[in-house]
This record gives C-alpha cells, structure tokens and sequence, in this order.
C-alpha cells in the first residue's frame, strides 16, 4: 500500500512538471506559473498530514480510495479547466 501511494505521487510530480509548460502555453498565464507548483506542493503536504488520521479513520482500503477519488476528481476538475485562474482555482479546492 505504501508503495502504491508513492508510485501515484511520483507519477502525479512527474507528470505536473513535464506537462505545466503546455498547459500554461495553451492556457495563458505564464505569470501563474510559480502559483501552480506551490499550490501542488502545499497540498501534498496538507494530504501527507491528513494521511495518518484518514488510516486510523477509514483503515488503509478505505483511505487509498478516498485519496485515488480525490486525485481523480481534481485532476478531471483541472483538465476541464478553460484558463490558468481556474486551474488554481480548482487545484487548490481539490489537492
């Protein structure tokens, strides 16, 4: 379980970096560049605090499908985007 959890947020940082420079060349903002990956980064953090009061709560099955739900909602939230602002918008309301 440990190792699924890493996988998806090294998958998940991989991912964020090799495709922001598209996204922001194709959705303007370049001046909110800096704001994505800080949002990203400040809610990972957030997530990696929560984690251990979401295995205590729900066990481990239950606490890997609400964060593999979550990721997944956010991350449909963010690619339906229309313009940068709305994807930090977005991104920051669902990490």
């Amino acid at each position: 379980m440990l190792a699924g959890g890493v996988l998806v947020g090294a998958i998940n940082i991989y991912l964020v970096a090799s495709l922001l420079p598209t996204a922001v060349a194709d959705l303007g903002g370049a001046s909110f560049y800096a704001w994505n990956m800080t949002i990203y980064l400040v809610a990972m953090v957030i997530a990696t605090m929560l984690a251990g009061r979401s295995l205590s709560q729900w066990g481990n099955v239950g606490a890997y499908l609400l964060g593999f739900a979550t990721f997944t909602a956010g991350s449909l939230a963010c690619a339906l985007s229309p313009a940068m602002a709305v994807l930090l918008v977005l991104a920051a309301a669902g990490p």
